[in-house]
């Protein structure tokens, strides 16, 4: 959400991955988007500052396939 919470939400929903989901305000999403990035081992080439949709362009567009096949 684009303002700050106090603390996190969690909601429930109704799917078959998952039977909650978590909402945090903008300024609590980087620090919750660190724990999954660290565990994860991204290529040296993955952008590590990006603007607005960048990395997920990066992932779609192409940049990410190809370093995948030349790997």
């Amino acid at each position: 959400m684009p303002l700050a919470l106090d603390e996190e939400i969690w909601l429930p929903i109704n799917s078959g991955y998952t039977d909650s989901i978590m909402v945090v305000g903008a300024p609590q999403a980087p620090a919750i988007a660190k724990k999954p990035a660290a565990a994860v081992d991204l290529p040296a080439e993955t952008p590590a500052m990006c603007d607005n949709l960048d990395l997920t362009a990066w992932f779609m567009d192409g940049a990410a396939k190809e370093l995948t096949a030349v790997r």
